[in-house]
């Protein structure tokens, strides 16, 4: 069986039609209607070391958020990045 899966990230609908829409099956899910935090609980839960995962929770919910209110307010981004594109990479530095 010869199949092949992409994924597109785009920025909005905008410039997309009816059509291109439902034929490519195009969900679009707004970043503020679902925010950082299942992706912070996934990749936590995908952790194999038990300590890790016992203690992340604690640390990412006192200081993600935080971190996160003072970045966006006091720093302009030379490229913009989403949020969630800045947690994930926070993930993979302490991978």
């Amino acid at each position: 069986d010869d199949a092949m899966r992409m994924v597109f990230e785009i920025n909005s609908l905008d410039n997309a039609t009816p059509a291109t829409v439902s034929r490519a099956g195009i969900l679009y899910i707004n970043e503020d209607d679902v925010g950082w935090q299942p992706f912070l609980d996934s990749w936590i839960a995908s952790l194999d070391d038990d300590h890790q995962k016992a203690n992340l929770p604690n640390i990412t919910s006192t200081y993600f958020e935080q971190l996160i209110r003072s970045v966006c307010k006091g720093l302009d981004d030379i490229v913009p990045i989403r949020v969630i594109n800045k947690i994930s990479t926070t993930c993979y530095i302490f991978e």
